[in-house]
């Protein structure tokens, strides 16, 4: 089986690399090479912090200053190293890169990770700006707009520059969400013949036996009695995830049934420690704490409902959030607002409550 090549821009350090990037590829039955674009040597700690087995390597690749094409100039000295090869790229920047990069004589198949909309991000983040600034922001997200659309429709620019190298390359979309789909589909005017929904990244199921004990092991940990309605929020404190609407949703549960509890996980313990303050949340209520990502699922089995809240926008709304996908892993309800398409019908709003 050819050898997978996986071009990442959004560096290492991503607090998604692993359970997105990494964990889906461990599991590959042929040799693995990550080739990542990193500002500065911070991803040192990450890969010093994870092991990795003989079967994958990572190289790095420097970039300075804002996303250049003449980063592929470099991407292909990389790939000229290989035979034959699968290649993916992990958003529409790593995309543009190697379409411009791959070696069609030598790549097999090439893949495009669509995992969220980087120019409505950009627009999102910088969406409370000085009105002077505003101009520049608008102006540079159009650029990232563009440049999602050229990784995504493989226009007539690509073939051009493809048939130069006189094959054409078979290739895969690989979104997230349905609602993804239909959004790189009417708006970069990709082909919806070559889009697929993502499911390698999805979290294997938990084993109910397992899922019990850890249920009980958690519980007598935390001090919860087993007939406790337990709500979790796993998560940082993010704006856009809503920190302050999660505490005022529980804040009501609790005062209609004080046989509830809140576990939250989460690096953000500052900001939550002053927020159950605000909302007067006895002790006995509520366990805030940091845990790694491999200690996730045994937290989040103690639990009979998952949170999600986010706030209303396109970037939510054809997201498919990691925490939903371990919530789901583990068999919890899940208590959203409405703002991601990918929640099921079946699962409950705070109305429904």
């Amino acid at each position: 089986m050819d050898p997978i090549i996986y071009v990442l821009y959004d560096s290492i350090t991503n607090s998604v690399f692993e359970s997105q990037v990494l964990t889906p590829l461990l599991v590959k039955k042929c040799p693995v090479y990550i080739i990542s674009f990193e500002r500065d040597d911070s991803y040192q700690h990450v890969l010093e912090r994870l092991k990795f087995p003989s079967s994958l390597t990572i190289s790095i690749i420097k970039r300075t200053g804002c996303f250049k094409l003449k980063f592929a100039q470099l991407l292909t000295q990389k790939l000229s190293s290989f035979g034959h090869y699968r290649l993916i790229a992990r958003g529409p920047l790593a995309a543009l890169l190697c379409w411009y990069a791959l070696n069609s004589q030598q790549c097999t198949h090439f893949t495009i990770q669509a995992r969220g909309l980087l120019a409505q991000e950009f627009r999102y983040t910088h969406r409370d700006a000085i009105w002077y600034k505003k101009i520049w922001y608008r102006g540079k997200t159009w650029i990232i707009h563009w440049y999602e659309k050229q990784a995504y429709q493989q226009s007539h620019w690509f073939n051009h520059a493809l048939q130069r190298k006189k094959n054409l390359v078979s290739y895969a979309i690989e979104c997230v969400s349905p609602a993804l789909k239909k959004y790189v589909i009417q708006t970069f005017n990709a082909k919806e013949n070559a889009i697929t929904i993502a499911t390698d990244d999805i979290p294997h199921h938990v084993a109910k036996e397992k899922k019990l004990a850890w249920r009980a092991a958690v519980r007598t940990q935390l001090n919860v009695k087993p007939d406790t309605e337990v709500y979790c929020y796993a998560g940082s404190a993010k704006t856009w995830q809503c920190p302050q609407e999660i505490i005022k949703f529980f804040a009501q549960q609790y005062h209609q049934q004080s046989k509830s509890f809140l576990l939250i996980l989460t690096q953000d313990i500052p900001i939550f420690e002053d927020l159950v303050q605000q909302y007067r949340l006895p002790k006995h209520a509520y366990k805030i704490m940091c845990i790694t990502h491999k200690e996730i699922y045994r937290y989040l089995a103690a639990a009979d409902n998952g949170i999600l809240f986010r706030e209303p926008d396109i970037i939510n709304w054809v997201s498919r959030p990691t925490k939903l996908l371990e919530y789901h892993a583990v068999d919890l309800g899940v208590i959203h607002n409405d703002t991601v398409a990918y929640c099921t019908l079946a699962v409950q709003t705070p109305e429904q409550q």
